[in-house]
């Protein structure tokens, strides 16, 4: 599904306001996110080099195709429909046919927020970079990902 961000300028009427966003007669902050008027898109105020503005996401409101996927990190975070796939990077061992698993959580994908996801750990790639394998604790991995194939591997000590 393409997904375009609508872009609506707000006018300030003062020095004030060009802090704030004005949004059906709402006052919104900057960096204050919310609803749009159809119930499925979300909105959020910002600062741009002219005042504020606000962006709003143009998801098909009736649509039932999975949509999350296709947005990137930050956009993904700023919409309350979706949420964060994170995963930590992992070191492939071939020689000891062993794997360790990285004291870090990097953020890979987006999912829509109220997906249910199993809670076991899956170890996945992504197709740009299928070498470099993540582990999940959840069954939920990006779209355009596989399962990493560790069945000769065992967690290096």
């Amino acid at each position: 599904m393409f997904i375009s961000i609508l872009m609506y300028l707000i006018a300030c009427e003062n020095g004030a306001s060009k802090r704030n966003c004005t949004y059906e007669g709402e006052t919104l902050s900057i960096g204050e996110s919310f609803f749009a008027s159809d119930g499925c898109n979300s909105c959020i105020c910002e600062q741009t080099e002219e005042g504020t503005e606000i962006s709003c996401t143009d998801f098909s409101c009736d649509s039932t195709d999975s949509s999350c996927f296709e947005l990137s990190i930050d956009e993904c975070e700023r919409i309350s429909m979706c949420t964060v796939i994170r995963a930590a990077p992992m070191i492939i061992d071939e020689e000891n046919q062993c794997y360790l698993v990285e004291n870090t959580i990097d953020p890979v994908g987006c999912i829509e927020a109220d997906l249910s996801c199993t809670e076991t750990i899956t170890f996945a790639s992504s197709s740009e970079n299928p070498t470099s394998c993540y582990q999940f604790n959840t069954g939920c991995i990006p779209d355009q990902w596989s399962v990493c194939d560790l069945a000769q591997s065992v967690e290096c000590e």
